[in-house]
């Protein structure tokens, strides 16, 4: 046999032993055994053709659920604005269509392209975000209908005054972007919405809105995060989410108690709109709004700018997401303490050629205690702490005024007790270390997702939270510390 061949040889029997790895640790997990068995050790990773193989075989299973549950979350006000558009003229090419379709695949070019979801850590909750002004993206609209049901249904809007081109004024003419029509805006309400059921013609479509970023991925093969996709889908296929009526109960319960997450208080809608200072609350019905947004269609993408990973899951409001069940078992969440100035810390030391041992864990406590302030406090005022400008200014992102990172509590602690901290913050200016932060905590859970796929565990990842079932907790926070710990990130695990 020649050496070729025997390379051939040697790789077809690596892949085959590697799936069958990871199929023989998904069966010892499904025995009810909480030890972990890695079959890899180090920096191993299953080959290219190994992690497509399962992507697409997840991905497959995902289409068949979504299959099963045609459903698709509407905000009201956009969909009886589409059932009353004139169709006569689209009628002529597409007979076979009922009003109630064509209602409905207009309504997924407006979803898809104009309704997204944003999560904005400062406020604490998540909200659906309608963007006025947006670029309809054509080649992907032809992909996913045909070249000529695209065109006819954009046409469609063009004509209902749904949308509207965008002037281009340098030009003197109409650019390629699109902007909804300021009378459908004016009259959005927050908590207008409600749950349909798609026709298989529809569905299908949906189904290619929901896995399209993901089918490119596995086919390009240049996702640098594929374990946290792989695992995304594989959950998917196994969570229960809990019903409405038990989200709309427990939501009853937290205002009934007077619950809080990150310091806002949940609040009704009635009372939530009558509130002049809106800052320290929270409304659930945007927070039911968001869940019904999500558990009926996949969300995954991929900042840009900082490269964090966007998924269903860790968009979900707390409270809901808590509810969710794997395995018909209860989680519970494992996540880093204080991970971004754990982070932080690390990249100081290695910027200035440091030990890291000379170091310790930055907590909430620690602060709290030098500072002499309260720990809810701290925590509150470390919610998005390091991806500020330095000096108190206005967030024309965000529209609105901002405290920066000088003279806060946490700041002033790295001041006092960590200088090389404090010094390589200032050094590197405006949201300076903003992208590693979120490039470092990504890739530290990819690695932490691998080894879990490897020991056949499902488990939810919510940014520097691992949600899984108790009888694995106890081996899963062992494994996020050791992970941590080699890339120097002294974080603990709560």
């Amino acid at each position: 046999m020649t050496f070729t061949a025997m390379r051939a040889v040697f790789h077809l029997l690596r892949q085959f032993t590697l799936v069958l790895n990871y199929e023989c640790a998904k069966q010892h997990r499904l025995s009810g055994t909480n030890r972990l068995r890695f079959t890899l050790h180090g920096d191993q990773r299953m080959n290219k053709t190994s992690i497509k193989h399962l992507l697409l075989s997840e991905l497959n299973k995902y289409k068949t659920r979504l299959s099963d549950e045609p459903s698709l979350y509407i905000n009201n006000t956009i969909y009886n604005k589409l059932k009353v558009v004139n169709i006569n003229n689209f009628k002529k090419y597409y007979p076979k269509l009922t009003r109630v379709e064509i209602t409905n695949l207009l309504y997924l070019i407006i979803n898809h392209n104009f309704i997204h979801l944003k999560q904005d850590d400062k406020q604490g909750y998540n909200i659906i975000k309608i963007y006025e002004v947006s670029g309809i993206n054509v080649q992907v609209g032809r992909k996913i209908f045909t070249s000529k049901l695209f065109t006819e249904l954009l046409k469609l809007l063009l004509d209902n005054e749904i949308i509207i081109k965008v002037k281009n004024y340098q030009s003197k003419s109409h650019s390629n972007q699109y902007k909804l029509n300021d009378n459908i805006i004016s009259k959005m309400t927050t908590c207008q919405g409600k749950i349909i059921k798609l026709s298989p013609f529809v569905l299908k479509y949906k189904i290619k809105f929901c896995t399209l970023k993901i089918v490119k991925t596995v086919k390009d093969d240049i996702y640098p995060y594929k374990y946290l996709l792989l695992s995304t889908l594989k959950t998917l296929n196994t969570v229960q989410f809990p019903t409405i009526e038990e989200v709309e109960k427990r939501l009853d319960e937290a205002v009934k108690n007077g619950e809080s997450n990150k310091g806002k208080i949940y609040k009704n809608y009635n009372d939530y709109r009558n509130l002049v200072d809106k800052s320290k609350y929270t409304n659930i019905q945007n927070i039911k709004k968001v869940f019904l947004y999500l558990t009926t269609g996949l969300i995954f993408s991929r900042s840009e700018e900082f490269g964090r990973i966007y998924t269903s899951f860790n968009m979900i409001p707390t409270i809901t997401r808590n509810m969710c069940k794997l395995n018909n078992n209860e989680l519970v969440g494992l996540d880093f303490n204080a991970l971004h100035l754990n982070i932080a810390q690390s990249l100081a030391v290695k910027h200035y050629d440091h030990d890291i041992k000379d170091y310790n864990e930055i907590t909430h406590d620690n602060i709290a205690s030098y500072m002499k302030i309260s720990r809810q406090e701290v925590k509150i005022d470390n919610l998005s702490l390091l991806n500020r400008n330095l000096e108190d200014g206005y967030d024309y992102n965000n529209k609105r005024w901002e405290k920066g990172l000088i003279g806060t509590p946490t700041v002033n602690y790295f001041l006092e007790c960590i200088p090389v901290l404090y010094n390589y913050i200032v050094q590197k200016g405006d949201k300076g270390i903003t992208k590693f932060l979120f490039n470092i905590e990504t890739k530290l859970m990819d690695k932490i997702a691998m080894k879990l796929l490897y020991s056949g565990i499902n488990f939810m990842y919510i940014f520097d939270e691992i949600m899984v079932e108790s009888k694995y907790k106890i081996n899963v926070r062992k494994l996020m510390l050791m992970e941590a710990k080699r890339m120097w990130i002294l974080a603990g695990v709560g």
